[in-house]
């Protein structure tokens, strides 16, 4: 009895033994053929003196549930970026509510943006289920410049419409002559191409290399010095700046908006609306008084009629721009609101990821010897999922937070859907007509 336990026990150490060793063999095939090979390869292959060590012991766990995400819950997440992306960028530029706005126009191009991030990431993808489309000569060099131009593009996007907010919250004067769509479109045509000029690099720096008879994209060696130098200029320009840029206009941005409707809940109901207008009832009271005939003459009867049919008019005047003011100030409050939560989420779901790329930018700065652990590009390979959550997630944002949004999704559904009747019924009109001309 106790030698079929020991042999019992003894099978399942070897299945399990087994079972790690297929699990890091699978992986380090994965590592080697999917994006977080490539994306920590180009991070850290311009360090001079870095080292990758594949060996770790422990619990493989850890290592086969990132393999089961990124097989089958990886294209689900592209899959949904890529409709709600589509979908918000119909919805920004087909609704002409929103497409005379500047801000519709940075969202529309961020999401333009992140669907062409998702699409390349989804052809690293088909790595994991061997097809290697990937690393292979020319879709290697396209897909990095494409994910190279693409991350310069949505981080900067980001930054202008935040920079847009803090305009419209800090001098708001200067709203009308800054914020504009066409302001908007210079903006984002000036980024595209400083990006597809300054990423041409990525053409020539890279080519398709071999580890363990398996190819990669990778980094060319001899380039290693140029490599460094654009690596941190562009961990300057993708992370660091925009980052800092983003938080610290954000901070001022919530501050300013936090105080605002605290004092508009303070303050009592149409108090803001009286003194308007009795500022103006002062005033034209003031300026009749100055031609204000003698008392007792029809003219100063005449001109008091006039005055209280002046002062009512004024009144009334006062009251439409009170309420048309309110309610741009309120359109213009929740167009801000919503837009800050849209960059602190990004902000915050590419945190992780902008840690390991500063830490590389310090090692390679203080030019040290670092060693690289597997587990590292394990938990990068996690952190990578926040990155493609953040691109698949804006459609679910602008829903939750954009009433007008909402709004215009609405009316885009129900546009569709009459079109699509129409076309249904006049396909059938159209059978119906061949058939009884037979």
């Amino acid at each position: 009895m106790e030698s079929k336990e020991s042999m019992s026990t003894a099978s399942d150490l070897d299945v399990s033994v087994f079972e790690d060793e297929m699990a890091m063999n699978s992986i380090e095939e994965a590592f080697l053929t999917s994006d977080t090979g490539q994306n920590l390869t180009m991070l850290w292959s311009v360090l001079e003196n870095a080292t990758l060590d594949m060996s770790y012991s422990g619990d493989f766990a850890f290592q086969r549930a990132i393999s089961v995400l990124h097989v089958y819950v990886l294209p689900i997440i592209i899959l949904i970026g890529i409709l709600g992306n589509t979908v918000s960028f119909l919805v920004y530029v087909g609704t002409p509510r929103l497409c005379r706005q500047s801000s519709s126009m940075y969202l529309a191009f961020l999401a333009a943006v992140d669907n062409v991030s998702l699409v390349s990431v989804f052809v690293v993808w088909f790595g994991w289920v061997g097809i290697h489309i990937f690393h292979k000569n020319g879709w290697c060099q396209t897909i990095l410049y494409c994910m190279y131009v693409c991350s310069f593009l949505s981080v900067w996007t980001v930054v202008s419409f935040t920079c847009e907010r803090w305009i419209v919250v800090f001098h708001p004067l200067k709203r009308h002559r800054l914020c504009t769509r066409k302001r908007a479109i210079v903006v984002m045509s000036t980024l595209t191409i400083s990006a597809l000029a300054f990423y041409t690099f990525s053409v020539f720096t890279t080519r398709v290399q071999y580890a363990n008879d398996l190819p990669f994209c990778s980094q060319s060696p001899e380039y290693k010095s140029v490599l460094q130098v654009i690596s941190s200029i562009d961990t300057m320009c993708t992370v660091i700046l925009p980052s800092l840029a983003i938080v610290v206009m954000n901070t001022g941005i919530g501050i300013k908006t936090c105080r605002y409707t605290n004092r508009r809940s303070n303050s009592p109901p149409h108090a803001s609306q009286n003194s308007i207008d009795e500022m103006f009832s002062n005033y034209s009271s003031h300026r009749n008084s100055e031609t204000r005939p003698a008392p007792g003459t029809t003219s100063a009867l005449s001109a008091a009629s006039h005055s209280r049919v002046l002062v009512t008019a004024t009144n009334r005047n006062t009251s439409r721009q009170w309420r048309f003011f309110t309610r741009r100030q309120q359109t213009q409050l929740r167009i801000t609101r919503a837009l800050l939560i849209v960059s602190s989420v990004f902000v915050l779901l590419n945190l992780p990821s902008y840690a390991f790329r500063i830490h590389a930018f310090v090692i390679t700065i203080r030019q040290e010897a670092y060693e690289i652990s597997f587990q590292a590009f394990i938990w990068q390979e996690f952190i990578q999922f926040l990155y493609y959550i953040n691109q698949s997630s804006n459609f679910f944002l602008y829903c939750a937070c954009s009433r007008n949004f909402r709004f215009a999704l609405k009316r885009l559904f129900c546009r569709f859907k009459s079109r699509l009747l129409k076309l249904r019924h006049m396909s059938w009109r159209g059978a119906l007509h061949n058939m009884f001309a037979k």
